[in-house]
């Protein structure tokens, strides 16, 4: 946060509660924090997805994100949480900010991210379930 920002007493008291810190900085040093900010975001699919996610990771990269390929590279049959534990992985050791796991139907691969502690994956079928995972559910 840019130094002289007003925050109320109600803002610092659910950053507290959230267990965030409030760090005052200047405008040169607010630019240098977001670019060190990991836009890295590993991305995998089922061999049902892989057509959707090479589109996907195109789209990632022209939005500036870095993508962590996963797998599958092909269109021929994989097990799937093979590749959805490589997605797990790289979000828990911090290779990557967020995973995003296509395949059929999502549940298989939730339930397999969901195994790893400390992943928290949720079923995204559209912008406002995605959204939602994220806001109420701390989805990564």
């Amino acid at each position: 946060m840019l130094k002289g920002t007003l925050i109320t007493a109600l803002a610092r008291e659910l950053a507290v509660s959230r267990q965030n810190e409030i760090i005052e900085c200047d405008a040169q040093e607010n630019i240098s924090a977001l670019k060190s900010i990991n836009r890295t975001i590993a991305l995998g699919a089922d061999h049902g997805g892989y057509a959707l996610k090479e589109r996907l990771k195109t789209f990632l990269q022209d939005m500036g994100y870095q993508v962590l390929d996963c797998g599958t590279h092909s269109q021929e049959a994989v097990d799937y949480p093979d590749l959805t534990l490589k997605v797990a992985i790289a979000v828990k050791t911090g290779q990557a900010s967020r995973g995003i796991m296509v395949d059929g139907v999502g549940t298989g691969s939730c339930m397999v991210a969901n195994k790893v502690p400390g992943i928290r994956a949720a079923h995204c079928y559209d912008r406002l379930t995605a959204r939602n995972s994220r806001e109420h559910n701390g989805a990564n």
